[in-house]
């Protein structure tokens, strides 16, 4: 049976399992100590606010659907298992913190709007069918986040323990905060060969699985690169007008001239490690001494430039002169 609401529920009991639920003909809310269900919730006409920690577990397209408008307030989260998102309107961003979670155990299609946090749960595929802002914290429990052809943009940190995977060269994605692999985590962007494609301004603690990108930007703030596995990039690393300091591994494969540059400055800190494949770097700033211990490794299989400066730790493997 459909249960119809007009005039708001508190909930301060022990469960709350709603079911198929209307909400209609007052303005309402949802709220209360304690956390509720439904299977879904159709709002005709109205504004429904969420202020506690809603679940909707149906499945299918449309769990939240209707002619009226959801707003998340301060402190509320919806933990969300439908495939898409089908009401007519919606404000998830205005009132922080809040959360929305796309938690469904399968494939959903994120909904191009602007979340203050905004999680990737469950498991399958989450994609964006257009261009997203995460206002806050981006955090990725498990499945997998696809930004698609669309841009992506996170204002806060991103936290990883699932993987981001962006398997398509359109659309840009920039991460303001530090982005944190967990144990566990992956980045796969090695599809994104535009530079201006994947921007980062809040440097990379890696921890994670494995963290594959192609090329990418660093600029606006000073960053660094840390963490306990190696982050590789495949292609162009443009650092811009800013200082990156590597206290971690980084390889970059790429055989080409000038793989590492821009007009910003690279700092091997203490414990870093930069493997460098490409035949020169052509970066306007570096230092490669002053923290100690630190290794650059010159490893292309061919010849390769030595940059003229002072060195730490000094490595020549592979091949070639």
């Amino acid at each position: 049976a459909n249960i119809i609401f007009q005039n708001s529920i508190t909930h301060n009991g022990t469960s709350f399992s709603g079911g198929t639920c209307t909400f209609n003909t007052n303005n309402q809310s949802i709220s209360g100590s304690s956390s509720l269900s439904f299977r879904s919730i159709t709002v005709t006409g109205i504004v429904l606010t969420n202020m506690t920690t809603i679940s909707m577990t149906g499945t299918s397209a449309g769990t939240l659907n209707g002619t009226g408008t959801w707003i998340q307030d301060a402190n509320s989260t919806l933990n969300y298992s439908g495939q898409t998102i089908t009401i007519t309107a919606w404000d998830f961003s205005t009132n922080s913190p809040n959360t929305v979670n796309y938690a469904r155990l399968g494939t959903q299609s994120i909904m191009t709007t602007t979340y203050d946090d905004l999680q990737v749960s469950g498991s399958g595929t989450k994609s964006l069918v257009g261009n997203i802002t995460v206002n806050d914290q981006l955090t990725i429990t498990a499945g997998t986040l696809s930004p698609s052809t669309f841009n992506l943009t996170v204002s806060g940190a991103a936290d990883i323990t699932g993987t981001l995977n962006d398997a398509n060269n359109a659309g840009v994605n920039t991460f303001v905060g530090l982005v944190t692999l967990n144990a566990g985590g992956v980045w796969a962007t090695t599809s994104v060969t535009t530079n201006t494609n994947l921007i980062f301004r809040g440097g990379i603690a890696n921890d994670g699985t494995s963290f594959n990108a192609a090329v990418a930007t660093f600029d606006t703030n000073p960053q660094t690169i840390s963490g306990g596995a190696t982050t590789t990039f495949t292609d162009d690393v443009i650092v811009t007008g800013i200082a990156v300091t590597n206290t971690g591994t980084v390889s970059m494969t790429s055989t080409a001239a000038g793989v590492l540059s821009g007009t910003g400055n690279w700092t091997q800190g203490a414990n870093g490690t930069l493997n460098y494949a490409g035949s020169t770097i052509t970066i306007t700033g570096y230092d490669f001494a002053t923290n100690s211990p630190n290794t650059v490794d010159y490893n292309a299989a061919g010849a390769q430039t030595v940059l003229d400066t002072d060195y730490d730790n000094l490595s020549l493997s592979g091949s070639g002169i």
